[in-house]
């Protein structure tokens, strides 16, 4: 989007280009009859079966001058193999905000898209209003409505993930890492409206798998498989080790060491006990991490 200098009139294009990144040639794939109206600040997401999922943004219909936010319940998707245009509907119990400057990131199952940070006000104007919900998940397993029983659709949820909530963003990035989405920078907006001229420093994960917002980065190593397992192997070998020491002391005739060995040990069992279960609870959460 651009602003016509004449007329302070904003510009919007519809055109779309691919990159091949083996010959560095740049192609233009705008000319078909289906195109959309022009659109701008919108999410683009791709699918493993070559579509492009484009959510949200500002549209501008090509006989008005002024710009509007594109409806949230209308999908539009660019099919990379047929090249063809086309649109489905979302559905969603809640009212949707319709939203620019927002993220998107395809979930790692690419079953849904994480929608994420939002202004429900034209990106040209100063005072960013928070649109809501914040967050939102899109379901792209398509699913027949009860009401319209011919038609597919997709399906708008907004759940409220736990710990510690980012500020309000828009015009951020968002990437996924694993099960993760890495969200940063940005603008700070509010609900009322305030000159957005805050800007966003820091970096918010979310644990994707658990919805959780995480105050620290945790990236799973194979290896420690090795290290925990070869932890775990060592201390039940100490625990045999004192288990067979205290049977030779009971068989033997020194029975006041015996039984002065035979209380130290119990003690040195239940901290190896517990080692083993610390080396075990670790070995659990990186076995779901990964």
């Amino acid at each position: 989007m651009e602003t016509d200098t004449a007329s302070d009139a904003d510009i919007l294009y519809n055109e779309l280009y691919s990159f091949d990144t083996e010959t560095l040639l740049w192609r233009n794939l705008s000319d078909t009859s289906d195109a959309p109206m022009p659109r701008s600040h919108a999410t683009a997401t791709l699918l493993p079966d070559g579509k492009i999922i484009y959510i949200g943004g500002v549209i501008k219909h090509p006989f008005r001058s002024q710009t509007t936010l594109q409806p949230m319940l209308n999908i539009l998707i660019y099919d990379t193999k047929s090249f063809a245009w086309s649109t489905i509907e979302a559905d969603a119990s809640f009212d949707v905000h319709p939203r620019a400057g927002h993220t998107a990131i395809l979930t790692p199952d690419s079953k849904s898209i994480i929608l994420f940070g939002v202004t429900s006000t034209l990106p040209d104007e100063i005072n960013q209003i928070a649109a809501y919900p914040n967050f939102l998940v899109l379901n792209i397993e398509p699913y027949i409505s009860a009401l319209q029983p011919f038609n597919y659709k997709y399906k708008y949820l907004a759940p409220q993930p736990s710990g510690n909530q980012p500020s309000k963003l828009s015009h951020h990035t968002a990437n996924l890492y694993k099960d993760q989405m890495i969200v940063s920078f940005g603008n700070i907006i509010d609900d009322i409206g305030t000159p957005s001229t805050k800007v966003n420093s820091n970096v918010y994960i979310l644990s994707i798998k658990y919805l959780t917002w995480m105050t620290y980065f945790f990236e799973p190593n194979r290896d420690d498989f090795s290290r925990i397992l070869g932890s775990i192997s060592m201390l039940i070998n100490i625990e045999l080790l004192i288990y067979h020491k205290v049977n030779a002391f009971q068989i033997s005739e020194v029975k006041m060491s015996a039984n002065v060995f035979k209380s130290l040990a119990k003690y040195v069992f239940i901290v190896v006990e517990y080692l083993i279960y610390l080396n075990m609870v670790y070995f659990t959460i990186i076995m779901r991490k990964l």
